[in-house]
Formats: C-alpha cells, structure tokens, sequence
C-alpha cells in the first residue's frame, strides 16, 4: 500500500492498517464520512485544502493514543445494543460487554 494508511480495491471495498485493530478499523469507517464531506465540498463550488501549517500548530497535541482511544469508545458506544456474536464480537474488538450497553 506504499505505506499509506488505507486504499480503495476496484471491486473489493476497502483495506486499512494500523499499528492495532483499533486503529486499522477507524481508519477504515472514516472514509465514508471524509468522502462525502469533500463531495460535500466539490459539488457545493468549493475547493479542498490542507491546513495550513500555523493553523496545525495551534492545535492542542494530546497524543494518538488520546484521540484514538476517544475516538475507539465513542464508535462503540454508538453500536446497537443488541450485536449478532455479543460475546464473540465483544472479544474480538476486546471489548467488555458493559462497554457496549449491556
């Protein structure tokens, strides 16, 4: 994947990595929202662009492991509370079962 974090298979959806599974799997759910915020964008006249560096300073650095763990349990926390595999799902994005409403 040349190093990038994620790519777009022609006829197989979408591959991401990550140092864990956590991060691998946020990845890959915030393409949608991203893709269609800049479709958003285009269609709307605008014109998409990086921040600018003195804006990307003055933005506070709490960590990825921060944002990543914010990010992980606001996600699952907004899972249906009933999952098909309960258990098995709750382990496999080890997970506790209370974490998820139950």
């Amino acid at each position: 994947m040349g190093g990038r974090p994620g790519v777009v298979l022609r006829g197989h959806e979408l591959t991401s990595t990550g140092e864990s599974l956590e991060e691998a799997v946020l990845r890959a759910v915030s393409v949608d929202p991203i893709a269609r915020l800049s479709l958003t964008v285009v269609t709307a006249g605008g014109t998409l662009r990086d921040l600018l560096a003195e804006d990307m300073a003055e933005l506070p650095d709490l960590g990825g492991r921060f944002n990543l763990g914010a990010d992980w349990r606001h996600d699952v926390s907004r899972l249906p509370r009933v999952l098909p595999y309960g258990t098995l799902w709750c382990s496999l994005f080890r997970t506790e079962s209370r974490t998820l409403g139950r």
